[in-house]
């Protein structure tokens, strides 16, 4: 029997990702101790290794930083290749941009990604231009899997197969409305375009808030909260103040949403005194962000909701007749469930999550059998 594995959304660099759960991982791969169907899973019956996005979090962290601070994964990951697994790396919006015709322009942004990172030594050692990719189709046949990298979902519907079982294999913004996907990409966009390492790490500390708290307490108190307390603390430190007098600092009257409407000239005499105009712009970009932020937390309940009817409309728009099963991640939860297609879906969970819960990974079989597992 042999297997592939398939994890998603680990976001080296973002808050939250659980590094030492990770590499622990990673240790069990090398080691043959990972569970799947009630035993353990030899390493040389394990085919592939299919990360299904956002395993960098460039929107969260600058590549220097990626390059420099992750060095035993990308060992545990060559290692693993060496061994004869195939790894491959399924672009996420928290890598590539997804904006416009993202089928038509993805191989374009995806040379331009490689080309970015490899700038960095321990990225070139690792990386390799031709496993990265949109989607993955996992083809079973005689007890065997055929494995392509695609860029355009076109190459999925022309190599997929009849009579067999085919997996199609991404990220999951794909499945999102075509609306919702519109307005999403473009705030994506604005953060990845972000080369300011501090301002990337107070989005950081503002998203991961959100993520942790959803659904506990309302947008308003979440944001509010948090964005003025990390705002309140890069101030603090950049202008070595005493807490304690913060609120006399002339600009406060200026935090709120008006902020992002004004230029630097219409402040005060006092207040430019207070701050110059490049911590000013830096501010006013985090609150423009900020204010962008309300429309991608509304449609996490969009992201939460990829279930039966956005698969099967996205596989019948697309003409995939052939496929059977569909994999993806994105959403940050393992889950598993059949469309009124009868298309079996699985959703393989993510490694970025609160401390107090445990990152999926999910395991198929040549019998065309898949299961999510917790990684404990």
């Amino acid at each position: 029997m042999k297997y592939s594995i398939t994890i998603s959304d680990t976001h080296l660099g973002a808050t939250g990702f659980h590094r030492t759960q990770f590499n622990d991982f990673l240790s069990d791969i090398l080691s043959n101790r990972i569970r799947a169907f009630d035993s353990i899973i030899s390493i040389d019956n394990i085919k592939h290794l299919i990360i299904l996005g956002d395993f960098f979090d460039l929107m969260m962290e600058i590549p220097a930083y990626l390059d420099n601070d992750f060095q035993e994964i990308y060992e545990q990951l060559k290692n693993i290749r060496n061994k004869g697994i195939e790894v491959t790396h399924v672009l996420g919006n928290h890598e590539i941009s997804v904006s416009g015709d993202y089928n038509a322009k993805f191989t374009d942004r995806k040379n331009k990604l490689y080309g970015d990172l490899t700038r960095y030594q321990n990225l070139l050692g690792y990386l390799k231009e031709d496993d990265l990719c949109q989607y993955v189709l996992l083809i079973l046949k005689n007890d065997n899997f055929m494995l392509s990298r695609c860029d355009d979902i076109t190459e999925i519907s022309s190599s997929s197969q009849p009579d067999t079982q085919n997996f199609l294999m991404c990220h999951g913004y794909q499945f999102l409305p075509r609306l919702i996907l519109l307005t999403e990409s473009k705030i994506w966009d604005e953060v990845l375009k972000i080369t300011d390492r501090h301002i990337k790490k107070l989005i950081d500390k503002i998203w991961n808030d959100i993520l942790k708290r959803r659904g506990e307490i309302s947008f308003a108190e979440i944001t509010h909260q948090t964005f003025t307390d990390s705002i309140i603390e890069d101030v603090i430190n950049l202008h070595h103040i005493e807490e304690s007098s913060f609120e006399e600092i002339p600009f406060i009257k200026y935090f709120d949403d008006t902020l992002s409407f004004l230029e630097y000239e219409d402040l005060d005499e006092e207040t430019q005194e207070a701050i110059n105009r490049s911590d000013f712009d830096n501010l006013r970009e985090l609150i423009s962000i900020y204010n962008m932020m309300e429309i991608t937390f509304l449609s996490l309940l969009s992201i939460e909701g990829i279930k039966e009817k956005l698969i099967d409309d996205f596989l019948l728009k697309n003409q995939l007749n052939n496929i059977t099963d569909v994999i993806f991640g994105h959403t940050h939860k393992a889950d598993k469930f059949t469309t009124s297609n009868r298309i079996e879906v699985g959703n393989d969970g993510a490694w970025q999550l609160r401390k107090d819960q445990s990152p999926y990974y999910l395991i198929i079989n040549t019998r065309g059998e898949f299961e999510y597992s917790s990684y404990c």
